[in-house]
């Protein structure tokens, strides 16, 4: 009786446990409080894939591959993982002065990955695909 009663107690205590559980990525269990309420956004950190980094940091978000540059407000996540938001993208090679031309962000998340798809104005979409790999900004990536 009191093995079944043990075994009980360990696995009530399994599932409350992986009930409870969450990752830090997933965009319902990463809400930043904004006028008063939970809005689920992309977590804060450096997001980083073959040749790409994503920096979100406070309300920003930039993003560097190689030369090219982009920046977006960091942006509410649906509860399906996705988002969709306007920023800028450009080729940055020396010193600029300018935010740059029009883009869209789209985005997937799924777990701690993320696929982030830019469609520049009058040009071709670019998709990357990144994991939250830390805290910290983006080192450059322009050589």
């Amino acid at each position: 009786m009191r093995k079944a009663f043990t075994y009980a107690l360990a696995t009530s205590m399994a599932l409350l446990i992986a009930t409870c559980g969450g990752s830090p990525t997933d965009p319902t269990s990463n809400p930043i409080n904004t006028l008063g309420g939970d809005i689920p956004t992309l977590a804060a950190g450096r997001w980083s894939g073959e040749n790409v980094c994503l920096s979100v940091e406070g309300a920003d978000v930039q993003l560097q591959s190689g030369c090219w540059r982009g920046h977006f407000a960091k942006p509410t996540v649906q509860s399906n993982g996705t988002f969709s938001i306007d920023g800028t993208y450009r080729f940055e090679a020396g010193p600029t002065t300018n935010e740059g031309p029009n883009a869209h962000y789209s985005g997937k998340i799924v777990g701690n990955a993320l696929t982030l798809t830019v469609q520049p104005t009058g040009g071709s979409p670019v998709t990357y695909d990144v994991t939250l790999a830390g805290s910290g900004s983006c080192p450059s990536l322009c050589v």
